[in-house]
């Protein structure tokens, strides 16, 4: 659905335990990365909550706190929720992007999602 309403090609995407990583092409002069991401999360988000709420599922118990990050760069953070924001514990609220600048940089992250 995001595909179609801003379209892009989605070169490479790999699911690591705790993030992802995504190789994405736009058209030309389009760089939106920040309104696509925005899109997936809510409609995974809402597809998810759907899911969740139907009548038989038994989740696993919420905990009152959400544990500490013990290492990568969020290491020694907590991540707090912010109910006014509707955010639940399923994304983090930022993201990273980076230009591929040349050949070699895309080889390099095509690489890194398949190697």
């Amino acid at each position: 659905m995001t595909q179609k309403e801003r379209p892009f090609w989605c070169d490479a995407f790999v699911v690591l335990p705790d993030h992802l990583h995504a190789v994405w092409t736009f058209a030309p002069g389009d760089a939106d990365y920040s309104t696509r991401w925005g899109a997936i999360k809510a409609r995974f988000f809402r597809r998810l909550n759907e899911v969740v709420c139907r009548p038989g599922f038994n989740p696993a118990p919420v905990p009152a706190e959400l544990p500490v990050v013990t290492s990568g760069r969020f290491a020694g953070l907590q991540p707090g929720l912010r109910a006014d924001k509707r955010e639940a514990p399923v994304w983090q609220r930022r993201f990273w992007e980076h230009c591929i600048r040349d050949d070699r940089d895309y080889r390099n992250h095509m690489a890194y999602c398949w190697g």
